[in-house]
């Protein structure tokens, strides 16, 4: 018979295992006018989807039941961006965090921002950082995976040198071994104490749809057990030909039904939040 000692143990770290492992897993996601899309990701069909995130301010219709993380995109977006915050707090909307510029080291036909470490420093203290004092954590910039984006930081840290980062978003886009052994310690040295969230991540260079799931769930393992690794988000969310990317990569069918990649993403979320939490009490 457990003791009460000991079963007030367990009930303390089963809670403590659904705070931590709480909202690990979200969404990069843009409706692509499928009811029926928006609908499987709104739903339990894939829990734990906790967050998602739209490379903008403005909200999904539909989506009340996620946690949505808004993203001063580029420089069109500064001015107006912390009064956006205010508008949709004030309509209910629980907004605890927010990102910052999406690739400013890449070019705008990638999807990038093209902006220098200089021009993106003023406009993080000066239209960015007051929102911290309103409670929000704030997301650094999102650079590409490469010495070039790795050093583009190194810059925009070095001019901002006093600005509150709480962490900071990658992106990959290559193999597992490049991922695991080349660009999160590479990012880990360069930027030591730092929480990362990984926003957007595939195997560009995958083949088949097996091979893409197959590193998406190495990837998901890997990050379970990184107690740096604070939340990820598998980009691309949708149909076969409606991404820039590989028809391989993407999570759903050209019907919306969840493809391979969109089975291992939704897949065995409980087993993965444990591993998550057992990796930061043992560690």
């Amino acid at each position: 018979m457990l003791s009460f000692k000991t079963l007030s143990t367990v009930l303390a770290l089963l809670t403590a295992a659904q705070t931590v492992s709480a909202g690990v897993r979200g969404l990069a996601y843009i409706p692509k006018g499928h009811p029926q899309d928006d609908a499987l990701w709104a739903s339990d069909k894939c829990a734990p989807i906790d967050w998602y995130y739209n490379w903008s301010a403005n909200p999904v219709a539909g989506y009340k039941s996620l946690e949505y993380v808004p993203m001063l995109h580029g420089r069109g977006d500064a001015a107006g961006f912390a009064t956006k915050i205010d508008q949709l707090r004030a309509q209910g909307l629980k907004i605890n965090t927010v990102l910052f510029v999406n690739e400013p080291d890449g070019s705008t036909s990638t999807g990038g921002t093209a902006m220098s470490p200089q021009e993106a420093a003023t406009i993080y203290k000066t239209k960015y950082q007051p929102l911290k004092a309103k409670g929000v954590r704030l997301g650094g910039p999102s650079t590409t995976s490469s010495d070039r984006g790795i050093k583009w930081q190194k810059d925009f840290l070095a001019l901002c040198s006093d600005c509150t980062i709480d962490f900071m978003p990658l992106h990959w886009y290559g193999n597992f071994n490049g991922l695991s052994k080349w660009y999160l310690p590479a990012v880990k040295a360069a930027f030591p104490n730092t929480k990362f969230w990984m926003t957007e991540f595939a195997n560009r260079d995958a083949k088949t749809t097996a091979e893409a799931a197959s590193f998406l769930q190495q990837a998901i393992d890997l990050f379970d057990g990184d107690n740096l690794m604070e939340r990820y988000s598998y980009f691309p969310a949708v149909r076969y030909g409606e991404s820039n990317m590989p028809q391989v990569t993407t999570m759903l069918t050209t019907t919306g039904a969840l493809s391979p990649v969109g089975q291992a993403f939704c897949a065995a979320p409980k087993a993965a939040a444990m591993r998550r939490f057992s990796k930061r009490i043992t560690g």
